[in-house]
């Protein structure tokens, strides 16, 4: 510990091992809630994006082609704020449809009149083996 502390002063970088540790021997205010935040954040240096993707099957998409009635009951069903709209396959993702950019038009005389490609916001590719991290800082 008293290594440490010596480091701390002198202002020497601590190994990713060395805050783990002393995270987790704290005798600090830090709560089990706490202390796992803060090992998770050192985690995510180590995450690559596929480990947070939603798989392919699982994700909710909405047609190019639906209805105005049914695109709502997606987005109410879901409980999702961000779609990927496809045209004729999953591979095929022309935009990001926020729930918030259509369900403006809920209610009103223009929701039958919306065309959903106007709404759409453009899709990032991101490779799978990127790191969570330099995602996060782009």
């Amino acid at each position: 510990m008293l290594a440490r502390i010596r480091r701390a002063l002198k202002g020497s970088p601590w190994s990713r091992e060395e805050i783990q540790e002393f995270i987790e021997l704290s005798e600090t205010d830090l709560d089990a809630e706490e202390k796992s935040m803060l090992s998770g954040v050192l985690e995510v240096s180590e995450t690559q994006v596929r480990d947070v993707m939603v798989p392919r099957s699982h994700m909710v998409v909405i047609d190019i082609e639906e209805e105005f009635e049914d695109i709502l009951k997606t987005i109410v069903q879901s409980g999702h704020s961000r779609f990927p709209v496809i045209g004729e396959d999953r591979d095929e993702v022309l935009g990001i449809l926020l729930a918030n950019d259509f369900l403006r038009y809920f209610g009103t005389d223009a929701a039958r009149d919306i065309r959903i490609r106007t709404l759409l916001r453009p899709a990032a590719v991101i490779p799978e083996s990127k790191r969570l991290n330099a995602l996060l800082k782009e």
